[in-house]
């Protein structure tokens, strides 16, 4: 508990407020001792001996001053991310959509390489959640099963991939009352898409793409979820597990380019029609799609075109927006 409490109080920045309650219903409660002792001596004298980690954590090295970002204009620094990230770098495009929203953050974790450290949090994470639905559902489409009775074939499917991982019986039971409570809205869907021609292909299914814009000089690279087809015309779908607000709006101010992008991807390499493209919501039990998609697919491609030459340009600087309440970088940046 002491170490813990130490540790808290070496992450703060500026100021440290503490606070404990006094009552809890009628009865009166004692403070923790550490905030008695602190009272009395702000710096009490400790011989505890902490490991190596302990003590890079207590006694944290200089980490410099906070920036709001970087620009590089002298000629080396802008020739060296110029051969980084040149026509045949391929750039993911998930991380384009980061350097959209803030070009900092984008120099941190695509340039510098920084990988925060996610904190634990009471329920089960999205990310294994999510992973756990992409497989399932990959596996699913590739048995090619009866639109009918493919909530069946999911949950069996659900409980095989539940097995094999060997989760904390509480994640497990919780996994299994999310799943249940949307396996009947997604059997409604899928017979209706199949009621309608569309047809999943077992080789569109977590399909990589990569593509040379030999006419704006990059390469993209991405992971689709889904396409369907029907002949030649292709819906573009991406899953998703958690919340998604304002998609729409996302798609129209450039915060979202991922799945317009695959679009003008698919679009290319296979000479198909794009019909729409759209968000797969287990969160909200819905299919969001913007048909037709020809408008957002292109002004998506321009977006993408601005954001590398920012890179190519060197222009790193933070964007100070709502982006940053929740930013896993701010302990180095000063925008906030």
């Amino acid at each position: 508990a002491e170490f813990e409490y130490r540790r808290l109080m070496a992450m703060a920045r500026k100021k440290v407020f503490l606070s404990a309650p006094s009552m809890e219903a009628d009865r009166p409660m004692i403070p923790s001792v550490f905030l008695a002792e602190r009272k009395e001596d702000t710096q009490p004298e400790d011989f505890t001996i902490y490991c190596e980690e302990e003590q890079q954590i207590l006694e944290p090295a200089d980490r410099g001053e906070q920036q709001e970002g970087v620009t590089f204009t002298d000629s080396g620094s802008l020739e060296l991310v110029n051969a980084r990230f040149g026509p045949k770098h391929p750039f993911k495009v998930t991380l384009l959509e980061v350097y959209r929203n803030c070009p900092y953050r984008y120099y941190l974790r695509a340039v510098l390489g920084l990988r925060p450290y996610e904190e634990p949090t009471a329920e089960p994470e999205a990310r294994l959640l999510g992973t756990i639905l992409h497989s399932v559902l990959e596996r699913l489409f590739k048995g090619n099963p009866d639109p009918q009775r493919i909530d069946d074939r999911l949950w069996d499917l659900l409980i095989q991939e539940l097995d094999r991982r060997r989760l904390n019986p509480f994640v497990r039971l919780w996994i299994e009352d999310w799943a249940d409570a949307r396996k009947d809205w997604f059997r409604d869907e899928e017979t209706a898409r199949a009621d309608a021609g569309w047809q999943t292909d077992p080789d569109w299914l977590e399909r990589n793409l990569e593509l040379f814009f030999e006419q704006e000089g990059f390469t993209l690279r991405g992971r689709v979820d889904r396409v369907d087809w029907q002949e030649r015309r292709a819906r573009v779908l991406d899953y998703k597990t958690g919340q998604e607000r304002y998609f729409r709006r996302k798609i129209r101010k450039g915060e979202s380019i991922q799945l317009p992008l695959y679009c003008e991807m698919i679009r290319r390499l296979q000479g198909a029609r794009i019909d729409s493209f759209g968000i797969y919501s287990f969160y909200d039990s819905k299919i969001e799609e913007i048909s037709p998609p020809g408008e957002s697919i292109l002004a998506a491609v321009g977006f993408a075109k601005e954001a590398i030459e920012g890179i190519r340009y060197g222009h790193f600087q933070a964007e100070g927006d709502q982006v940053c309440r929740y930013c896993e970088y701010n302990e180095f940046c000063g925008a906030r």
